[in-house]
């Protein structure tokens, strides 16, 4: 041969061989049913390169791969699947069906699982943007993850907003409360095995479920088919709110005839929890059946519930903590009959049940229908008293700091550091005054004739009850229109009733109590209709179970319709969505309250709300790793029926000048991703216009609880997430996590003042000089360093450094008039004291987290199952930093006379010491 030909073969053989590909084909299903999967990112990984593509409408995949080992990596939602390592040598590949199994999950966001598959330790080189995934389907997310779960401690809230934002659906179907937005976790707490499969959205993103609210949007999906196949048993012992946990569960995965079952149960109870006087005592459960019709249909019902009875803790000022000598001090509780006594207990449940239907209408399109029930009551139990002294040891009037005389406080301060009694609910005293409390009550029920004598209650324990039922009707249509196009369209229809009254739950030791206004009384004492709770039952004698104070229903409606367009290219996804959304709400009040008669009883008239929303974006992507997207949102939002009137409990009188709520948001985000490393960072920018909010509370220079309405306030949220993980070394990974933002009040919003015992305005329309002050209750910086290391013998080990900071308490509105300071000289101490807004103290926390799965079948061949036992434990707050204030609020009561901000001072939250939380779990599958 020509020595010149050899030559030239010599150096062109080796890049020809290098530069052979394959074409790999394959089609993504689901492991139960295989039904296929669309819209997956699949990652192609080896040493030297990762390719990235998605699956199409039918779940199909298709890439170009030069020769070699590959790692197939799945994403879907927030999971990770690894289901197997393919070898590429020949010039075309069929995969077949590629099932979604060996789930790969972040051990923080379950505590009972722990990552048993890694990728190659050797970074990987930079390639082409070929079939360039789409960033709106990526996958686990160390922000998501490590603020809703290390930094949750710290109440913690994504990007300052308040719940409402955050929309929640389960198995189709949305579970926000009408009442205020929120979403009622405790519903199903304690069901973590079966609530692993979920998909969140931060932000402004498109959405496959919902159109989404500005925080973004989770969906779970615990339909039986979704569930892994396995039978698990797992214990867990804490020093947390509470002290044991048993759960079992039993999912059979799809069996024969298109069928597939599971079940799980746990029980969490405690004595006493971390805080001294509180305890724990919860079920959960959960079934759910599906049944699968050919390759189109299903259907699936899920019950779930979780009856809860628990005593609480409440706030304090910094003297009382001095005063017990603990930041945990605890006034809700005392020694009865030498037993800790809470008086604050909440005891809820409210079961939740779904049906669901699934139709494929073909492999391009698909409708998810849900229905959904729920029902039930969350009760709180308090102290009521009449014509006796507050009961409260906590109370402002019986702390040393109340006493003006210098050698009578320093007496008083010693005498409640050396006796825990004076700290705490005097139960026997109670019991004695309403002993000798006897009284006869004449014109029971309006009637002359009738009279009783005996023990009148001077002190009772009163079960304030919200009685829920709420349907819900969510249909979403999804439609691959092209290759390239993907429609979603959703209805939506809501109703809730619920009912709102207080009623006897415990008379401590007196024979019956009188449903009477005790500040109607005093006030009116020669009208014996104005001081009636109810005109109807005048005069009415309680005993156990029976209602009082208040009784009255709220109905609420909502009705909505979004559509949105993606459109997804080589190098940019587009995406455009709009909704229209009507709510309506009415007051039907059950008692003729005898200071409002004519405003009270029967129905207020129906408030109707129609409002629009909608939100639009742009992903660039550059290449298979670096992906750029700018998203802007609108929505007019109709208000939350709980801010809608000014007082609920006595009259059907609405909040003044009651309006829709602006809500204007931006969105610019960076994200990078590979084998080794994962980086998201954003930017954000929010206004809030035109919100309305209604609070009460006690004021003791009315003696009544008084009700403040805000309107017009505005409020603006800006701010930086940053979320980076990677592999270091062998093992070795590391995270960061930052979120930094500003958020205030920008407005002088009115305030409406009005009381419980009187239809006297106390002031209307007062200005709030409010603009400028920060948004408190959540840390404003918060950033966490996660340093890991996964050992190939299945254990890990995971510490987390936290630091929190730009901390704010809530501030009181009554202390930002002109009212509260119009005796006081400007710029002066007292001026400041009243003014200014407490900034609290930075901290850091550090924890800890380490497990170990043991695959049993390692050393016990003959099993005919995959058997584990899975152990964990984790360790927060390591320093034991009790200084932390996580929280608080200055206390809307306000001495104008004085303008004394001391006499009602602030009260705090504080984070627990050290906690640990220690589980094992037996597996089998």
């Amino acid at each position: 041969m020509n020595k010149k030909v050899l030559l030239l073969l010599t150096f062109i053989l080796p890049v020809f061989i290098y530069a052979q590909t394959s074409s790999v084909k394959g089609k993504i299903v689901f492991p139960t049913t295989g039904i296929a999967v669309p819209n997956a990112i699949v990652d192609f990984v080896n040493r030297d390169t990762m390719i990235v593509v998605n699956s199409d409408k039918d779940g199909v995949i298709v890439a170009d791969l030069p020769y070699g080992d590959y790692n197939l990596l799945i994403h879907l939602g927030e999971a990770t699947y690894s289901p197997r390592a393919i070898v590429v040598q020949k010039e075309q590949l069929d995969l077949g069906e590629v099932r979604l199994e060996n789930i790969v999950v972040d051990y923080k966001a379950n505590e009972e699982n722990i990552p048993t598959v890694s990728l190659s330790e050797t970074d990987v080189a930079d390639e082409g943007s070929q079939n360039i995934s789409s960033a709106l389907g990526a996958s686990r997310d160390i922000f998501i993850s490590t603020t809703s779960f290390i930094m949750s401690n710290a109440r913690f809230r994504i990007r300052g907003y308040d719940p409402e934002n955050f929309l929640t659906y389960m198995n189709g179907i949305p579970v926000n409360d009408l009442e205020s937005g929120a979403t009622t976790w405790g519903q199903w707490g304690g069901l973590n095995n079966v609530f692993y499969n979920r998909e969140n959205r931060i932000g402004t993103q498109p959405t496959s479920f919902t159109f989404g609210g500005v925080g973004g949007a989770y969906s779970f999906d615990s339909r039986a088919s979704t569930q892994r196949k396995q039978l698990q048993v797992s214990y867990a012992n804490t020093n947390r709110s509470y002290r044991h946990r048993l759960m079992a569960t039993y999912s059979t995965g799809m069996m024969k005839h298109g069928w597939a079952l599971s079940l799980s149960a746990s029980r969490r109870w405690a004595h006493e929890g971390y805080v001294p006087g509180t305890f724990y005592d919860g079920y959960s459960y959960y079934i759910s059946v599906q049944k699968y019709f050919g390759n189109k249909h299903s259907i699936n019902l899920t019950v779930v519930g979780a009856p809860t009875r628990n005593g609480s803790s409440a706030p304090a000022t910094k003297e009382s903590y001095n005063l017990a000598g603990t930041n945990y001090y605890n006034p809700n509780w005392g020694y009865y009959q030498g037993v800790k006594r809470n008086a604050t207990v909440g005891n809820t449940h409210q079961p939740l049940m779904i049906l669901t239907h699934e139709w494929k209408i073909n492999k391009s399109s698909s409708l998810l229908t849900g229905v959904g029930f729920t029902f039930g009551k969350r009760e709180r139990t308090a102290l009521d008293w009449n014509n006796a002294a507050n009961p409260r040891p906590d109370y402002y009037a019986y702390l040393p700091s109340y006493i003006e005389d210098t050698i009578y406080r320093l007496a008083s301060q010693a005498e409640m550091r050396n006796n825990e009694e004076l700290r705490q609910i005097d139960w026997d005293k109670m019991y004695e005054a309403n002993l000798m409390s006897f009284e006869t009550i004449s014109n029971i029920d309006g009637n002359a004739d009738s009279s009783i004598t005996g023990k009148r209650a001077r002190y009772i324990v009163e079960n304030r009850v919200k009685d829920t039922k709420r349907f819900n009707f969510n249909t979403v249509y999804n439609n691959h229109l092209s290759e390239n196009i993907m429609l979603t369209a959703g209805l939506n229809y809501q109703m809730q009733v619920s009912r709102y009254y207080k009623e006897v739950a415990d008379l401590l030791g007196a024979d019956f109590y009188v449903d009477v206004n005790q500040f109607a009384q005093r006030d009116f004492p020669d009208s014996f209709s104005v001081a009636q709770n109810d005109l109807n039952h005048p005069n009415r004698i309680l005993y156990v179970n029976d209602r009082f104070g208040y009784d009255y229903v709220i109905t609420a409606h909502h009705a909505n319709g979004w559509l949105q367009s993606v459109f997804q290219y080589n190098h940019f996804d587009f995406f455009v969505s709009g909704q229209v959304s009507y709510t309506g709400f009415q007051r039907d009040g059950k008692m003729k309250n005898g200071l409002f008669p004519d405003n009270s009883f029967g129905k207020s008239e129906m408030k109707n709300f129609i409002n629009g929303a909608a939100k639009a974006g742009a992903t660039y992507k550059i290449n298979g790793r670096n992906y750029i997207h700018l998203n802007g949102f609108f929505e007019n939002r109709a208000p939350f029926y709980e801010n809608a009137f000014t007082s609920p409990r006595t009259r059907n009188d609405f909040a003044p000048n009651l309006k829709s709520m602006n809500i204007y948001s931006g969105e610019l985000g960076y994200q990078y991703r590979s084998p080794n490393v994962r980086l998201k960072a954003n930017l954000y920018y929010t206004q809030f216009v035109d919100d309305t909010r209604t609070f009460s509370f006690y004021d003791d220079d009315e003696r009544s609880l008084v009700n403040y309405t805000l309107t017009g306030m505005n409020l603006r949220h800006y701010g930086g997430e940053l979320g980076l993980d990677g592999k270091i070394y062998k093992g070795f990974s590391g995270s960061v996590v930052l979120a930094m933002g500003r958020y205030t009040y920008t407005s002088r919003p009115l305030a409406t003042v009005t009381q419980d015992n009187s239809a006297t305005i106390l002031r209307e329309n007062e200005v709030v000089y409010a603009k400028g002050f920060n948004v408190g209750g959540t840390p404003q910086l918060a950033t966490s360093f996660g340093l890991n290391y996964r050992a190939p013998q299945f254990w890990f080990l995971s510490v987390n450094l936290n630091y929190y900071d730009w901390m704010w308490l809530d501030y009181s509105p009554a202390r930002r008039t002109e009212s509260a300071v119009e005796l006081i000289e400007p710029n002066s101490a007292q001026w400041h004291s009243v003014l200014d807004q407490e900034k609290l103290k930075g901290q850091f926390t550090m924890d800890l987290y380490a497990g170990y799965s043991w695959k049993l079948n390692n050393n016990f061949r003959d099993m005919k199952r995959n058997i584990y036992l899975v152990f964990n434990v984790g360790i927060n707050n390591i320093t034991n930093n009790r200084q932390f204030v996580t929280g608080g609020y200055e206390q809307t009561r306000f001495d104008y006379r004085f303008a004394n901000a001391d006499k009602f001072p602030n009260k705090y939250f504080y984070s627990s010491g050290t906690t640990y939380f220690v589980n094992v779990t037996f597996r089998m599958n």
